[in-house]
């Protein structure tokens, strides 16, 4: 007893820093445990959860050669989708210095558990321990997410065999615009595009296992489950209503005369009770690495209210409204015994809406926080339109359609204006940082200061790193005092001289104006007006300026600036200054 005791409280006092052994230990026992429930409950199943294996060979056909023009159509689109996402990319985003200061350093990161902040993402980054050793390159670091696009979309692709090839193309184009899911994958740092690869992965595995009863799906979906959870920490929501929607609902008899809970000790349910139990111990593994923390400070921070979080989902993802309504009025009509249900994909969409829910009881918003609600959405809604076209009323398929272009014009529009400003953005940092480097390389003396009049910390913070990445110098806080050659940040933000965030080490120097001699920046997403950046711009001799490019109408640059964007600069959403996307860079001579 003493020993075993001993090795709880090793654990106990280790259950951070010894995160991925305990990880792999539960994955592995839970595959274990996986496999002898499944291999031994009965071989039975309800017809609605079992489909014979030539029936499912017949009617997932890939595509005839009629399908031929559809299918040229959709790999120019994927193509061109690839292309967009490495085009102007480079390591100037937001949130990019986890990449700058870590990874393109040399270093490894540690699992993501900030205990004080109540942050437990422990698998976020751990990607780029291995690809760092591949090289630094922009390509090199998005060869992992390009390749885990195509694979959704061969899963997509190969995944409902109740729709048409072309329909299933069409569903999967149509999220491939989802604005969450165009910045998760066009994106390095956001844990939503792994959420996303996982519960597809998950959502295929078990989709097979009700087909095949195979052990090697069962093992799959516990794997997947298990990525997936430790990547977000809502993540179980998914989970938790996903299976629990599923094992309810296969109790019900097709016949509609009551329920039949024997069920649940078949196969399908068996393999619902391990995820849901990988759910419960992702939650009291939470539990325990919060013990003590409960004021989860990131959260704190990070709330909006009530009403503001709601408009801003509607405004940027109808999906996931479309999906909560339809979800809801199908439980409602199963309640009745008005349509039987479809185990599979009734708890898919329970696992949808509760995962929005969540966010909307917790009062954060991002636009990419729904990707997963969005995937599901499409496959749910889609599958539904799709299957019931033919069967309904004029006045109702024109409502649908409506709907339909409603849907696809708000995220098309709020997904070409994300991608717009993004690309903009980087590359106008990325023409700035050369600047900078052949006035620096050149020995000018106004290289060793940079002057931002507008710039936040956290943008100059990011900027810096950008910059140390490119080779230059920057001041850090370990630095040691008097070294000639390190280049300064200097900004009118700062009272005093001091690391510019808290959990980076590079260097704020406090200044109310510029010297002769200086390099005023002035960022593309710099909250200033042109009337404000004229002055700097008149102060010395311009050497940089940068356009947003390509040009856009005046009545469109306008729309665009009212639609919100992601952006540490901008706060809360409002109207974008008419400076947005222009930048420049100017050596200092004083006003004239």
């Amino acid at each position: 007893m003493h020993s075993i005791y001993h090795i709880l409280a090793t654990v106990w006092q280790a259950r951070v820093s010894f995160f991925l052994p305990i990880w792999v230990g539960v994955t592995v026992s839970a595959a274990f445990v996986t496999l002898l429930l499944v291999c031994r409950a009965t071989a039975s199943a309800p017809p609605d959860r079992r489909i014979n294996s030539a029936e499912f060979k017949a009617g997932n056909k890939a595509w005839s050669i009629r399908n031929w023009l559809p299918v040229v159509l959709f790999l120019f689109f994927l193509a061109c989708y690839i292309a967009l996402i490495i085009k102007w990319e480079d390591f100037a985003y937001y949130g990019n210095n986890q990449l700058t200061c870590v990874a393109l350093r040399g270093s490894n990161y540690s699992p993501l558990i900030w205990v004080g902040a109540g942050r437990f993402t422990p698998l976020a980054f751990l990607e780029f321990n291995f690809i760092r050793h591949l090289g630094t390159s922009v390509g090199t670091y998005y060869a992992l997410p390009i390749l885990q696009l195509l694979i959704v979309c061969a899963i997509l692709l190969s995944f409902d065999a109740d729709l048409k090839f072309t329909a299933r193309l069409f569903l999967t184009a149509c999220l491939l615009i989802a604005t969450g899911i165009v910045v998760s994958f066009g994106s390095l740092i956001y844990p939503e595009r792994n959420e996303v690869f996982w519960l597809v992965c998950l959502i295929f595995a078990v989709k097979r296992f009700d087909q095949t009863h195979s052990a090697g799906m069962a093992i799959a979906a516990i794997v997947s489950a298990q990525f997936m959870l430790y990547y977000k920490e809502t993540a179980f929501l998914i989970l938790w209503g996903f299976v629990a929607g599923r094992s309810l609902l296969c109790c019900r008899n097709a016949d509609r005369s009551g329920w039949d809970f024997s069920r649940l000790w078949e196969k399908p349910s068996r393999l619902d009770f391990c995820l849901a139990s990988l759910g419960l111990i992702f939650l009291l593994y939470y539990g325990a690495v919060m013990f003590r923390h409960t004021n989860l400070e990131y959260l704190q921070a990070a709330r909006w209210p009530e009403l503001e979080v709601l408009l801003s989902y509607i405004k940027t993802d109808l999906l996931a409204f479309l999906l909560t309504i339809t979800a809801l009025a199908r439980a409602f009509r199963i309640y009745q015994r008005r349509i039987a249900p479809s185990p599979f994909w009734e708890g898919l969409a329970y696992g949808g809406v509760t995962y929005f829910i969540a966010f909307c009881w917790l009062r954060i918003y991002s636009v990419y926080y729904l990707a997963p609600t969005d995937v599901i959405a499409v496959l749910y809604l889609g599958r539904l339109v799709f299957l019931s076209w033919r069967d309904l009323q004029s006045g109702t398929k024109a409502a649908l359609a409506c709907g339909i272009c409603l849907v696809l014009t708000q995220n098309a529009l709020l997904s070409t204006t994300f991608e717009y400003y993004k690309k903009n953005l980087i590359h106008a940092k990325s023409e700035i940082a050369t600047v900078v480097q052949e006035q620096f390389q050149g020995r000018a003396s106004n290289a060793k200061r940079l002057f931002f009049p507008f710039a936040g910390r956290y943008e100059m913070m990011e900027f810096g790193a950008y910059l140390g990445y490119r080779g230059l110098p920057i001041e850090r806080a370990e630095d040691k005092p008097g070294l000639a050659e390190t280049v300064l940040l200097v900004t009118p933000a700062l009272t005093k001289d001091e690391p510019l965030e808290v959990y980076r080490s590079i260097m704020g120097r406090a200044g109310g104006d510029p010297r002769s001699g200086d390099l005023v920046v002035v960022l593309p997403e710099d909250d200033a007006s042109l009337a404000q950046t004229r002055s700097f711009l008149e102060g010395g001799s311009t050497i940089f300026l940068y356009s947003p490019s390509p040009h856009l109408p005046a009545w469109l640059t306008s729309l665009g600036r009212k639609l919100y964007v992601p952006s540490p600069s901008i706060g809360e959403p409002k109207i974008l200054p008419d400076h947005w996307l222009r930048a420049s860079v100017t050596v200092w001579e004083g006003a004239q």
